[in-house]
């Protein structure tokens, strides 16, 4: 098997510096000249360094001010967000490789050869054991069965367990259970769709169907997560309903989780809720920006998607798919297809980024409060926000900026 390689190419590329004053500026901004479009979300290590994929097949590491230390090179793109382990390791997917582990000077440790680890995500247990989706969801070429997989530190199979791969898909971990969802979105009345949670030995504990987006879990240890029928429901670890809320829209992104337990989640007609820890909606503030959907239903699912949206008052934007990111002064980042939007914990928006490039991750927050997203067309930003991280239950995409996935 050929080994991959890390190239140091601190000259080849560097970042265009722009201005560092005031909230919503651009600090500096990322384009290799083999770039491609960004789509995995930004990690971001405890001394700072950037880890950030590229469909181009790197894997980048940047400074805090841009700079390029290293990159990685793989076969395929790399679109599944960079996990960092405790002790440094970074865990990467490739469309060819399988799981990747990388060293944080940028060099090979071991890869799990399995096949395509690709538009799903990595997640970290207290242990250390990895775990995966392996599989795409449009899967048809003859690679093993799509399974979420267990693995050693060591790079070394532990368990494996089958479910059917969605994108953009990733486990949630306990100290005693493993979360994923089985099945792919075809409209808010899809049955197929499951919450499965294991033990941490790969055995089925109990299976909830509905579920429709990867669950965020307070401090209590209740998972939070949207569910069909348009709603937002509050489960417990042994799968027991606590309640449902109506959510007009239907929530569309992982929800995020402050310091009081209010949650906040985006809907696929581009709004951003708040709702209390029992179920009850604060406010809805409205994003701005075109119309945009991207549905895989059959055309009579898609003809009933607009005829409900046809009915509906108020105006449509483009869905938060994307985790919004919150920050320790209580604000709400939230990534839409024109930009950053930043809202007030009381709903009032305070500003809003316009990007030319559509933003295709959710928002990492560095320590010093910049925001990193990528776009679809190859630019990778650091934007000037207003704080660093809230330190919070689950306040970002996959809880925290190393991307474990990890509940406390």
């Amino acid at each position: 098997m050929k080994a991959l390689r890390a190239i140091a190419l601190s000259s080849l590329v560097l970042p265009s510096l722009l201005t560092a004053a005031g909230v919503g500026k651009v600090l500096w901004d990322f384009h290799p000249r083999d770039s491609h479009y960004f789509e995995s979300a930004p990690a971001v290590a405890r001394n700072g360094t950037i880890y950030v994929g590229n469909q181009n097949g790197n894997l980048y590491a940047l400074t805090p001010s841009g700079k390029l230390k290293w990159k990685f090179a793989t076969v395929g793109g790399v679109h599944t967000a960079p996990t960092i382990a405790s002790d440094g390791t970074i865990y990467i997917g490739s469309w060819d490789r399988g799981l990747i582990a990388v060293t944080p000077d940028g060099t090979r440790k071991w890869e799990f050869a399995v096949g395509p680890v690709d538009h799903s995500g990595i997640s970290l247990g207290h242990d250390g054991t990895v775990y995966f989706l392996h599989g795409w969801s449009s899967d048809t070429n003859g690679y093993p069965e799509q399974s979420v997989y267990a693995v050693h530190p060591d790079g070394t199979k532990k368990w494996t367990f089958p479910v059917r791969v969605g994108h953009f898909r990733k486990p949630v971990v306990t100290r005693n259970k493993v979360f994923v969802l089985h099945g792919e979105f075809h409209g808010f009345e899809n049955p197929e769709t499951e919450l499965f949670a294991l033990d941490l030995t790969g055995e089925i504990l109990w299976r909830k169907r509905g579920v429709l987006t990867d669950p965020a879990v307070g401090s209590n240890g209740v998972l939070y997560a949207g569910t069909s029928g348009e709603h937002l429901a509050a489960i417990t670890p042994e799968g027991q309903l606590l309640w449902e809320a109506r959510i007009p829209g239907g929530v569309a992104s992982t929800p995020a989780i402050d310091t009081n337990g209010t949650l906040y989640v985006g809907t696929h007609d581009g709004y951003v809720c708040a709702i209390t820890k029992h179920g009850e909606t604060m406010w809805t503030a409205e994003t701005s920006g075109q119309v945009f959907y991207c549905m895989n239903g059959s055309a009579a699912e898609i003809a009933r998607h607009y005829e409900r949206m046809a009915r509906r008052k108020r105006p449509e934007h483009p869905p938060i798919r994307l985790p919004v990111a919150l920050n320790a002064k209580s604000e709400i980042i939230v990534a839409t297809h024109p930009g950053i939007v930043v809202f007030s914990s009381a709903g009032k928006k305070l500003w809003e980024t316009e990007i030319s490039e559509a933003v295709n991750v959710a928002p990492a927050i560095s320590e010093a409060g910049a925001i990193y997203v990528g776009t679809s067309r190859g630019t990778f930003l650091a934007i000037q926000g207003g704080s660093g991280l809230q330190k919070s239950p689950w306040p970002m995409f996959a809880r925290d900026p190393a991307h474990t996935s990890l509940a406390d």
